[in-house]
């Protein structure tokens, strides 16, 4: 979501040009810029709430790798190479692929971050385990 902020212009400052944009960004925006939420298959939920924690990024599993761990992991390594220590997983797929996007989070990163679906919103939660 963006919040457009506009701001009061003082007697002393000069006009904007024609044309010019009174936007400016949010603190909320600047948290979340560049940011990524990686969504592990697409399980036909509304994935719109997650959106205010950065751009949602749809991972596909092949349905013939579902149950071959080392096809699950080749897809998934490939699918987060663009992956930082900030960026989000939803956990909303199969618990066998969330685990293995987990452990390639923590082995890049030292930590991983969750969305977790909650009372209607998608709540934050961080696992570090950086002394591993």
């Amino acid at each position: 979501m963006i919040q457009v902020v506009t701001r009061i212009r003082r007697p002393w400052e000069s006009l904007p040009r024609q044309g010019a944009s009174q936007r400016h960004i949010t603190i909320n925006e600047k948290k979340t810029m560049g940011k990524k939420v990686f969504i592990l298959g697409d399980g036909g939920y509304d994935y719109s709430d997650a959106e205010r924690f950065g751009t949602l990024v749809h991972l596909t599993v092949p349905t013939n790798a579902k149950w071959d761990i080392a096809a699950v992991f080749d897809a998934l390594k490939e699918g987060l190479k663009d992956a930082e220590h900030d960026d989000y997983l939803i956990v909303s797929h199969m618990p066998s692929v969330v685990a293995v996007a987990t452990a390639i989070m923590v082995e890049w990163f030292g930590c991983v971050n969750f969305l977790i679906y909650r009372f209607d919103k998608y709540e934050e939660k961080n696992l570090i385990l950086d002394n591993v």
